[in-house]
């Protein structure tokens, strides 16, 4: 790895450490977030305005990780399509998931079905499902882009969340206890 390509590791590492700390701080306000959201936009475009879209065999597999965390949460659903199309464009040097967790991102946001299943809605008490384009699609989709089956990713979601995963109206994981 060149010096350059260091640097540009160093920065996406140190923006995503810096994000982990206020999200570990619970009287940080949303609006400093969506500041330091902002301020990883600045580092991520900085980077691909050098390099393009920072694939693993670019900067590793850490900061290349990083740098779709920073991607999935943008707020400006333009800026993360651009993302997308640049991670698509890369997709043999990156985690085929990351694709499937923007591609819904996305979707969702554009109040669009999402394709993969793997945005859910908080309603406090439990997280359901957002609406989905095809069920057996989306089983297909996820298999594509080495993801679990929808019911077991349900179940490991219920049981780190601690709260009920509803995939359907008659379908839904509970945390065991």
């Amino acid at each position: 790895m060149s010096k350059k390509q260091r640097s540009f590791t160093s920065a996406l590492v140190k923006a995503i450490k810096e994000t982990e700390v206020l999200w570990k701080d619970e009287k940080v306000d949303s609006e400093r977030l969506a500041d330091r959201a902002r301020e990883n936009n600045l580092v991520l475009d900085a980077v691909i305005s050098e390099i393009g879209w920072p694939t693993i065999s670019q900067v590793g597999e850490e900061a290349a990780y990083y740098a779709y965390l920073i991607a999935l949460q943008t707020e400006d659903v333009t800026k993360q399509l651009g993302y997308l199309l640049l991670l698509s464009q890369n997709r043999d040097d990156i985690d085929v998931s990351w694709l499937a967790y923007l591609t819904d991102r996305v979707c969702v946001r554009q109040g669009r079905p999402q394709e993969f299943g793997t945005q859910f809605a908080d309603q406090g008490d439990k997280l359901v499902l957002r609406k989905v384009k095809d069920w057996q699609e989306m089983e297909q989709n996820r298999k594509l882009a080495n993801l679990e089956p929808i019911e077991e990713y349900a179940q490991e979601l219920a049981e780190s969340s601690g709260v009920e995963v509803v995939l359907t109206k008659t379908k839904s994981f509970k945390p065991k206890k």
